[in-house]
């Protein structure tokens, strides 16, 4: 977990713009369409969401079990560290609710 911390309620500043869209013609062929989608975009968003959120769950075990062993100093950084993983898990699990919630409300609707 070097570097960047996930936190849960991000600021919109730090999101990525919306790319402008292109006419048709500019696009070219499909493989090159799909090779810019693989690179950005939602997928890599969610990809890249899932691997913080697994990442601080792989920090909490590590800290918990140094804290069962007797390696670490104090108490409260293991305990902060669990309640990181239980928070992201908890956002990732809502976030997944309201999705299948939406996915169905729009499977429901009459074309």
């Amino acid at each position: 977990m070097e570097g960047s911390v996930f936190t849960p309620l991000m600021p919109l500043t730090s999101l990525q713009p919306l790319a402008p869209i292109r006419p048709l013609e500019s696009i070219g062929s499909l493989e090159s369409a799909q090779d810019t989608k693989a690179s950005s975009g939602f997928g890599q968003y969610l990809r890249d969401a899932l691997d913080q959120i697994n990442a601080l769950q792989a920090d909490a075990n590590h800290k918990s079990h140094l804290l069962l062993t007797g390696d670490v100093e104090d108490f409260h950084t293991p305990i902060i560290a669990l309640e990181k993983a239980s928070l992201a898990m908890g956002l990732a699990t809502s976030l997944r609710n309201k999705l299948l919630e939406a996915y169905q409300e729009i499977m429901r609707m009459q074309i």
